[in-house]
């Protein structure tokens, strides 16, 4: 099953609102609730996928590294993600790193992420942006969107980071790192899968949810991952910190204090699958546990890959 990861992932009506008591895992993994506003229920559309963030009709190639758990029955998923620019990255080109749920329901495959990139066909510049993404294929048509350009994804209101937001400043080589802290967890209550930013000493901030419909049924398989995305036949933009992984935080692209909940909030440690399709120009370590930054591993890569 691991390639439905690679394959998915870029493919690229509302009712009355509601108000709802939504559980979250918080700061310590204890279950937090927050208020918010459950607003749109799923409706069958097309998309036309990842012409989204193309010029014209070039065909694209993607590559990964990533970490993911096999299937199983997971509702919660959070890490410290890195936050690194590429400011030379051609206009058709894509990185970045992001938070992803894959599940396969009725022969269809469907995936939400958030996370951060740098994808100037979407945006128009270089700015490192916040971004959300949703699809589900059935290996012959898909639909989904990035951000807010389809129904899908709905924001908070007041939300402290909002789908195509530009994040600054982001993390310079060899100084200490940018990093925010992400976290998707079920609704026990209605389902749907709400999206967190946390922070150290203050109250996790509500940015919004993904419908349920999107990913309904268990089991499913949580991820982890560095991508990038560029023109066939054309040099490739970095991954990361545009540097192969070593240990240490001021010179890699990274993911720290990641977790995973069952549906009672409490930690799950997976077995854990590493997924890099080209080593020779993108790669990651292991994943280890250490001390005041839990289950993490390093990623990344320079420009310059070809196919």
């Amino acid at each position: 099953m691991d390639y439905v990861l690679i394959v998915i992932l870029f493919y690229f009506s509302f009712v009355s609102g509601r108000l709802t008591l939504v559980e979250s895992i918080g700061v310590n993994n204890t279950i937090q609730t927050e208020e918010h506003t459950t607003s749109w229920r799923l409706n069958t559309f097309q998309f036309s996928g990842r012409d989204q963030i193309r010029n014209g009709n070039v065909n694209h190639v993607s590559h990964y590294a990533m970490w993911h758990t096999d299937f199983g029955e997971f509702y919660g998923i959070r890490a410290d993600l890195s936050i690194w620019g590429s400011p030379n990255q051609g206009p058709s080109q894509q990185s970045g790193a992001a938070l992803q749920i894959n599940c396969l329901e009725e022969g269809r495959y469907k995936t939400f992420v958030a996370g951060f990139q740098v994808a100037p066909a979407l945006y128009n510049n270089s700015d490192v942006r916040f971004f959300t993404f949703w699809t589900m294929t059935d290996g012959a048509t898909s639909t989904g969107c990035y951000d807010l350009r389809c129904p899908g994804y709905v924001p908070a209101s007041g939300a402290s980071l909002s789908p195509g937001q530009a994040v600054a400043p982001p993390s310079t080589y060899g100084e200490e790192g940018c990093e925010v802290t992400l976290s998707v967890n079920k609704d026990p209550s209605y389902g749907d899968w709400v999206l967190y930013r946390h922070y150290q000493s203050h109250t996790p901030s509500f940015l919004g949810h993904f419908p349920g419909d999107l990913c309904s049924s268990t089991p499913r398989t949580l991820a982890w991952l560095g991508f990038v995305s560029y023109p066939v036949n054309t040099q490739g933009p970095p991954m990361g910190s545009s540097h192969f992984p070593k240990d240490d935080k001021t010179k890699s692209g990274f993911f720290t204090n990641i977790n995973l909940h069952d549906s009672q909030g409490h930690f799950v440690e997976p077995v854990w699958i590493p997924l890099v399709d080209r080593p020779d120009c993108y790669n990651e370590t292991d994943v280890f546990n250490r001390e005041g930054e839990g289950f993490m591993f390093y990623y990344g890569g320079p420009s310059g890959c070809i196919g």
